[in-house]
């Protein structure tokens, strides 16, 4: 298994502007302490949020089917105003020739069929290249929700990790604010190691209408992404939810799990 090329970037570039905003949320309200095993950085894991208020949450019970409409998503909504001034000519340019920038999503209907918790060590003790990129042994743990999509649509549907609807991981236990985009952001590098794609366009879904495949959304959870950074041992599955959000209708999608 291999972290391929695309992911690298894409996952750095994102990482970098996450990391910018989630740095200003955080300025005076954390205080670091004295761990006693590497820590790893709230923003390496949480999605920094568009800024915008939803008019509308749309809960779904455990056990239960997200039926998803079509979803208008891309950075050009995902991205708070203030992050796409700071935006580069040239990174606004590289997200829309891989089709980042603005996208609209097909009909889909999700249902997380398993949900596992593992120690971020263990997980990266079983998948070694997950430690070649810029990743380390943390405390943190992995989340891994494994959920079979189904194409509701009349229309052939293709995607790799960042042309998926954008999911997230979210809690009420995270340090985060209740916004449109906000949450765990989902792992790239781990979604490349779960998910092999084949061929040279790194497509990991690939549906005819009717069609329902079975993937692995991984996040990797920090006692820092949290409100209470010792709620971490004891954090459970039904604590989370698989969130996305359609910026057309100003709605959030919440898959309880």
């Amino acid at each position: 298994m291999r972290i391929d090329r695309k992911t690298r970037i894409v996952a750095g570039t994102i990482c970098l502007i996450a990391a910018s905003l989630v740095m200003g949320w955080f300025a005076g309200r954390y205080v670091p302490g004295e761990p006693a095993m590497p820590t790893a950085d709230a923003r390496e894991v949480l999605a920094a949020g568009s800024g915008r208020a939803t008019e509308s949450v749309i809960d779904f019970e455990p056990g239960t089917t997200m039926e998803l409409p079509a979803l208008l998503q891309g950075r050009a909504h995902e991205l708070s105003d203030a992050a796409q001034d700071d935006l580069p000519e040239r990174a606004i340019g590289s997200f829309e020739r891989m089709g980042l920038w603005e996208r609209t999503t097909p009909r889909l209907d999700v249902t997380a069929t398993q949900v596992r918790i593992a120690s971020v060590a263990s997980f990266g003790e079983l998948n070694p290249p997950y430690y070649s990129w810029d990743k380390i042994p943390s405390d943190g743990k992995m989340v891994l929700v494994t959920v079979s999509i189904a194409n509701a649509s009349d229309e052939h549907y293709e995607a790799w990790w960042a042309t998926l609807p954008t999911f997230t991981l979210w809690s009420g236990l995270l340090a985060a604010d209740d916004e449109m985009g906000a949450g765990i952001a989902l792992d790239a590098e781990a979604f490349s190691l779960l998910n092999p794609s084949e061929g040279e366009q790194d497509i990991s879904v690939d549906l005819a209408p009717g069609e329902t495949q079975e993937i692995v959304l991984p996040f990797r959870l920090v006692s820092g992404a949290l409100a209470d950074p010792s709620a971490l041992d004891d954090a459970k599955a039904s604590d989370f939810a698989l969130q996305t959000s359609d910026y057309a209708a100003n709605a959030t999608y919440r898959l309880w799990l």
